[in-house]
């Protein structure tokens, strides 16, 4: 399966328990299908971030939650992928991310495109 990245970045959220848009990619013409990927590696303990995925039924419908995840410095999986999201042409998809407690750590993050 081929993959590419469609945005990709570091952000550190701006204020504890405030939702934060990353990024917002629209598919192109004939389509594509999305997975978006979080690195929670800098959290420490007790502190806890969650990532929500959220796309659009149709072009013009208003963005509706796809996939929640919420990881803590205890968790063993350290790279978060959402579920993949199957996108029309002109469908967004978007990622989000919120850091409920702690310090205000960077988040490594990358919504890539699949394609196969």
């Amino acid at each position: 399966m081929a993959s590419s990245i469609a945005a990709s970045g570091e952000t550190t959220p701006s204020t504890l328990g405030v939702e934060q848009t990353l990024s917002t990619v629209t598919a192109p013409t004939g389509g594509a299908s999305y997975v978006a990927q979080v690195d929670v590696s800098a959290l420490a303990a007790d502190e806890v971030v969650e990532i929500t995925f959220l796309s659009r039924a149709r072009v013009g419908d208003a963005l509706a939650l796809k996939d929640r995840v919420t990881a803590g410095s205890t968790s063993i999986q350290k790279l978060i992928e959402c579920e993949p999201i199957v996108c029309n042409a002109g469908n967004d998809v978007r990622l989000n991310i919120r850091q409920e407690n702690g310090t205000l750590r960077a988040f490594r993050w990358a919504i890539k495109r699949v394609d196969g």
